[in-house]
């Protein structure tokens, strides 16, 4: 039996086991022999039908391992890997190791190129359900580890990795994390790679991976100042508040010093990052100004950006702020609290009210201005405190209601007749309205009179002067024949029903 033959039979039949046994053995020709023809027989099977593909992917683990071990180079095998029909297995490890055996005879160059290759080809896990590190994912990063190349940039591989060890923890299969080989390299693209916040948050029990790491972290296992770092970069880049939440999780379980906090960075992020993080960062500015570590300019612009926003926690917060500034810092806090005057809820703006009032023997002319251009938005009680504090105040004027506007459109003009239908009507004449006569009796439309008066399609000139019809009357065209012939049938129907007495013409 050829080399071909005796593969194809282990592969239908499903014994992987012998089929990587048989595959060993073979030489350089055998190889050839097999890489020949398997691509073919794949694109043959899969142009049978569903039932065919289906087929396909019960055997995708032989398939697999014949297009590892028999294909030529790395960048075939890789593409051989990651066909649609084969890329997912029922025992992504047992795989992983099978192909690792079949391919350790190659060159290591060969090796690392198809670690790369498969790394890159990772797909973002879109799909719910166990396992989610991904299709690929496991020979990828046997493939790292046993052929110790950088692994590429790739969010696939990072959230793979992420999900890994969540699914190991979930299962009962977990490891300690210190001891995982692929930690040193994934922690700080953690920060990074998209679809990770999920992983990240996964909770097993009572512990998370966040939990985890920040324990690494205590025990020097892990660098702290990456984890802070990668905290602040991902914040800087910005996203929704469910793909932060985890960062802002681990940065509170860190306890940042008031050295590592990156004031001008957090500052600039307040008015437009997602409410949870606000709320981390406002914390933190707060402490680095109780170590003096704002400066007076950096203040005004933090607690403007908290009243700015439109959460009342916020605004409460850069209120509680500014009540615990020195009165010096008078000029930067007016113009935020001017900006309360404005809220809808009476205790935000009464309590601005009152630290105004409070600040302002300590204020500059700029600051008095800004805050009396917006008190005309208070109550008349509010802004007469303000007006007794800052000076005379306008009332704001009333804004007009809009109504809606409704503009009548003229009509667009009907199109003229079209010229076939002008020309349809010169080949027929229709027939007068014939009044019924309300002493005579009443027509009976019978069958037998309908019959014997309506010509036939092929008689219709003929069947219209035996009716009575005039002879004058012009002849309808072949073109003009349906409707013609209905005016026709209908006269020769009324005329064969009416009574006539005797004497009287068909026609009166």
């Amino acid at each position: 039996m050829n080399p071909w033959q005796e593969v194809v039979e282990r592969i239908e039949a499903g014994d992987n086991k012998d089929l990587v046994e048989l595959l060993r053995g073979f030489g350089e020709v055998g190889r050839r022999a097999v890489a020949v023809q398997l691509p073919a027989h794949l694109a043959g099977r899969v142009g049978q039908g569903w039932a065919a593909r289906w087929e396909v992917r019960d055997r995708a683990a032989g398939f697999r391992l014949a297009g590892a071990a028999c294909l030529g180079g790395a960048a075939q095998v890789a593409a051989w890997l990651n066909r649609r029909e084969l890329r997912a297995v029922s025992a992504p490890e047992t795989d992983a190791a099978r192909i690792l055996s079949l391919i350790e005879d190659r060159p290591v160059k060969w090796r690392e190129e198809l670690a790369v290759r498969l790394v890159r080809r990772l797909r973002p896990l879109t799909r719910r359900g166990w396992p989610r590190s991904g299709e690929g994912w496991e020979l990828a990063a046997a493939l790292v580890l046993k052929t110790g190349v950088d692994v590429p940039d790739s969010d696939a591989f990072v959230a793979g990795w992420a999900w890994r060890v969540t699914e190991r923890r979930q299962t009962g299969e977990a490891q300690d994390l210190a001891q995982d080989p692929l930690l040193d390299q994934m922690v700080p693209r953690l920060f990074h790679a998209q679809g990770v916040a999920e992983a990240l948050a996964w909770q097993n029990g009572r512990s998370t991976m966040i939990d985890e790491l920040a324990a690494l972290a205590a025990v020097g296992r892990v660098s702290r100042r990456t984890l802070l770092e990668g905290c602040a970069s991902r914040f800087m880049a910005g996203g929704e508040g469910g793909e932060l939440a985890p960062f802002v999780t681990l940065r509170r379980r860190l306890g940042a010093e008031v050295a590592e906090i990156p004031v001008l960075d957090f500052v600039r992020l307040l008015p437009s990052a997602p409410s949870l993080l606000v709320e981390l960062m406002a914390e933190e500015l707060r402490r680095a100004d109780a170590a003096g570590a704002v400066n007076d300019e950096l203040w005004a612009e933090a607690v403007q950006a908290l009243t700015f926003r439109a959460e009342k926690k916020h605004v409460t917060a850069g209120l509680r702020w500014i009540a615990e500034a020195a009165p010096s810092r008078a000029d930067g806090a007016l113009p935020a609290l001017a900006t309360v005057f404005g809220q809808d809820t009476p205790a935000l703006r009464d309590r601005a009210v009152r630290l105004a009032v409070a600040l302002a023997p300590h204020a500059g002319e700029l600051a008095r201005e800004a805050v009396r251009q917006e008190a005309g938005l208070l109550p008349d009680g509010p802004r007469g405190r303000i007006e007794a504090a800052f000076g005379e105040v306008a009332a704001a004027p009333a804004e007009p209601l809009a109504g809606a506007v409704l503009i009548a459109r003229a009509l667009p003009g009907l199109p003229p007749p079209s010229p076939r239908r002008r020309s349809w009507r010169r080949g027929w004449r229709p027939s007068r309205p014939r009044p019924r006569s309300s002493s005579g009796p009443s027509p009976r439309w019978s069958s037998s009179a309908i019959a014997s008066a309506v010509p036939s399609r092929g008689r219709c000139g003929r069947g219209w002067r035996a009716a009575g019809g005039d002879r004058s009357t012009p002849t309808a065209t072949s073109s003009d024949w349906p409707r013609t012939t209905a005016c026709s049938w209908r006269d020769a129907c009324w005329r064969s029903s009416r009574p006539t007495t005797a004497g009287s013409s068909p026609r009166s």
